[in-house]
Protein backbone atom coordinates (compact mmCIF):
# COMPACT_ATOMS: atom_id res chain seq x y z
CA UNK A 1 0.00 0.00 0.00
CA UNK A 2 1.21 3.61 -0.94
CA UNK A 3 -0.24 6.65 1.02
CA UNK A 4 -0.47 9.58 -1.00
CA UNK A 5 -1.05 13.00 0.53
CA UNK A 6 -1.60 16.74 -0.90
CA UNK A 7 -2.15 19.86 -0.55
CA UNK A 8 -6.54 20.77 -1.26
CA UNK A 9 -6.18 22.61 -4.01
CA UNK A 10 -9.57 23.39 -3.72
CA UNK A 11 -8.83 24.92 -0.26
CA UNK A 12 -8.07 28.73 -0.96
CA UNK A 13 -6.29 29.11 2.22
CA UNK A 14 -3.33 27.25 -0.03
CA UNK A 15 -3.15 29.68 -2.71
CA UNK A 16 -3.91 32.40 -0.47
CA UNK A 17 -2.30 32.78 3.14
CA UNK A 18 0.46 29.76 1.97
CA UNK A 19 1.36 29.97 -1.38
CA UNK A 20 0.88 26.33 -1.83
CA UNK A 21 -0.70 24.73 -4.77
CA UNK A 22 -1.78 21.18 -4.62
CA UNK A 23 -4.31 18.70 -6.62
CA UNK A 24 -7.94 18.68 -6.10
CA UNK A 25 -9.57 15.48 -5.09
CA UNK A 26 -10.92 15.11 -8.96
CA UNK A 27 -7.43 15.64 -10.35
CA UNK A 28 -5.78 13.06 -8.29
CA UNK A 29 -8.38 10.58 -8.38
CA UNK A 30 -7.71 11.18 -12.55
CA UNK A 31 -4.03 10.06 -11.92
CA UNK A 32 -4.64 7.16 -9.98
CA UNK A 33 -7.20 5.95 -13.13
CA UNK A 34 -4.44 6.63 -15.29
CA UNK A 35 -2.15 4.71 -13.41
CA UNK A 36 -4.73 1.88 -13.19
CA UNK A 37 -4.43 1.12 -9.61
CA UNK A 38 -6.77 0.85 -6.90
CA UNK A 39 -7.29 3.45 -4.25
CA UNK A 40 -9.43 4.68 -1.60
CA UNK A 41 -9.24 8.45 -1.79
CA UNK A 42 -10.93 11.66 0.42
CA UNK A 43 -9.96 14.17 2.53
CA UNK A 44 -8.05 14.65 5.82
CA UNK A 45 -7.86 18.00 7.84
CA UNK A 46 -4.44 18.08 9.60
CA UNK A 47 -5.19 20.59 11.94
CA UNK A 48 -7.87 23.24 11.43
CA UNK A 49 -5.30 25.97 11.18
CA UNK A 50 -4.42 27.86 7.99
CA UNK A 51 -1.91 26.18 5.84
CA UNK A 52 1.23 27.20 6.17
CA UNK A 53 1.24 28.46 9.72
CA UNK A 54 4.93 27.98 11.32
CA UNK A 55 5.77 29.11 15.18
CA UNK A 56 9.04 30.21 16.72
CA UNK A 57 11.26 28.18 18.83
CA UNK A 58 9.86 29.95 21.80
CA UNK A 59 6.25 29.06 20.77
CA UNK A 60 7.31 25.54 20.20
CA UNK A 61 8.92 25.21 23.62
CA UNK A 62 5.78 27.08 25.50
CA UNK A 63 3.49 24.63 23.16
CA UNK A 64 5.16 21.34 24.57
CA UNK A 65 3.98 22.25 28.16
CA UNK A 66 1.11 24.52 28.02
CA UNK A 67 -1.98 23.56 29.66
CA UNK A 68 -3.50 25.61 26.76
CA UNK A 69 -1.55 23.33 24.04
CA UNK A 70 -3.25 20.37 26.28
CA UNK A 71 -6.50 21.02 25.49
CA UNK A 72 -6.25 22.71 22.32
CA UNK A 73 -4.97 19.60 21.47
CA UNK A 74 -7.82 17.35 22.84
CA UNK A 75 -10.09 19.46 20.91
CA UNK A 76 -8.27 18.85 17.58
CA UNK A 77 -8.42 14.92 18.38
CA UNK A 78 -12.09 15.40 18.62
CA UNK A 79 -12.29 17.48 15.85
CA UNK A 80 -10.36 14.64 13.94
CA UNK A 81 -13.30 12.15 15.05
CA UNK A 82 -16.16 13.76 13.72
CA UNK A 83 -14.92 16.02 10.57
CA UNK A 84 -15.37 12.85 8.48
CA UNK A 85 -19.41 13.54 9.05
CA UNK A 86 -18.85 16.99 7.70
CA UNK A 87 -20.54 17.58 4.10
CA UNK A 88 -18.56 16.68 1.27
CA UNK A 89 -18.75 20.15 -0.06
CA UNK A 90 -17.61 22.25 3.67
CA UNK A 91 -14.96 19.17 3.19
CA UNK A 92 -13.75 19.86 -0.20
CA UNK A 93 -13.41 23.67 0.79
CA UNK A 94 -12.09 23.45 3.71
CA UNK A 95 -9.79 20.23 4.42
CA UNK A 96 -6.08 20.97 4.09
CA UNK A 97 -5.54 17.69 2.27
CA UNK A 98 -6.74 15.20 -0.55
CA UNK A 99 -5.20 11.57 0.04
CA UNK A 100 -4.80 8.59 -1.71
CA UNK A 101 -4.52 5.20 -0.06
CA UNK A 102 -3.49 3.39 -3.30
CA UNK A 103 -3.06 -0.21 -3.22
CA UNK A 104 -2.37 -3.30 -5.87
CA UNK A 105 -5.24 -5.76 -5.76
CA UNK A 106 -3.93 -9.43 -4.76
CA UNK A 107 -3.73 -12.04 -7.47
CA UNK A 108 -4.80 -15.42 -7.90
CA UNK A 109 -1.02 -16.15 -8.60
CA UNK A 110 -0.23 -14.23 -5.75
CA UNK A 111 -2.24 -16.16 -3.24
CA UNK A 112 -0.76 -19.58 -4.07
CA UNK A 113 2.99 -17.89 -3.44
CA UNK A 114 2.05 -16.82 -0.70
CA UNK A 115 2.15 -13.19 -1.61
Amino acid sequence: MLALFVPNEDNSSHRVISGLSGLSLTELRALIELARVSATCGYVDMPPFPPGLTRSAAQRERAASGKIEGLTMWALGCYARVETYFPSGWRRLHSHIAYAFVYRPVTIDQQAEGG
